[in-house]
């Protein structure tokens, strides 16, 4: 059953006070309409217990804002968000293309810094941020006194005579609910084995970090990525 307001409410008790559930959850597709950001598709969520977020339609189903109860969680960087078509992958231009946001999905070849591999250039943190998806989808319709809301859409890394790799991406919300749920199946369709390298690259952004903040998880390990982070290793988790 579904809660809005810390009350439990079926959906016929709810139905009958409003007229469409676009009242309290709309989903909307949306489309930016100047500066480098136009012509990027987003799909805005709002699910009726506080979540607010945009899926990135055009830049690999990623997720760009994320607010709980008005209250910005998220990182948007100095270039802001950037339609695909400007995406280059020369070695010192990706600075000058990541948007970060809340959720930007790295891979599926690459993620770190742009190398070569057997002939291959490989872009920063690979193309998949970067590839607008296909087959996308909302539902958004009540399952008994549930109502879900689902994004659904792939994401397809290929090149003739090269890989075919697909990303299924499925990002679901309850009406009501504190939280979303990101499910990611990847498949290799071409005829020869492939590497796979994601990364989930997660910004946390003012007021949700500022001095105070702490990151409470159950780490195994840590391993600095470069010279630049090895630096710092004697103060994490300080």
């Amino acid at each position: 059953m579904a809660r809005y307001l810390g009350n439990e409410i079926g959906k016929m008790d709810l139905l009958r006070r409003i007229g469409h559930m676009s009242q309290l959850a709309p989903v909307e597709r949306h489309e930016l309409l100047d500066g480098k950001g136009k012509g990027c598709k987003l799909i805005e969520v709002r699910n009726g217990g506080g979540l607010a977020f945009n899926i990135l339609e055009s830049k690999g189903l990623s997720i760009s804002s994320l607010s709980f109860r008005g209250i910005n969680l998220d990182f948007i960087s100095k270039p802001g968000i950037t339609a695909p078509e400007h995406f280059n992958p020369c070695n010192q231009e990706f600075p000058r293309l990541f948007h970060a946001g809340f959720l930007y999905t790295c891979g599926m070849l690459n993620v770190g810094p742009p190398s070569v591999d057997d002939g291959s250039e490989l872009s920063q943190h690979g193309r998949l941020g970067q590839t607008p998806a296909d087959k996308v989808s909302i539902l958004a319709d009540w399952e008994g006194e549930d109502y879900p809301i689902k994004i659904t859409g792939e994401i397809r890394e290929g090149a003739v005579f090269r890989e075919n790799m697909v990303l299924k991406r499925e990002i679901t919300t309850m009406f009501g609910s504190k939280t979303l749920r990101i499910h990611d199946t990847v498949e290799n369709q071409g005829f020869e084995t492939q590497p796979l390298m994601m990364l989930y690259h997660i910004n946390l952004g003012y007021p949700l970090l500022d001095a105070g903040a702490r990151f409470v998880a159950p780490v195994r390990g840590t391993t600095p990525r470069d010279d630049v982070s090895r630096q710092g290793l004697a103060e994490f988790g300080a």
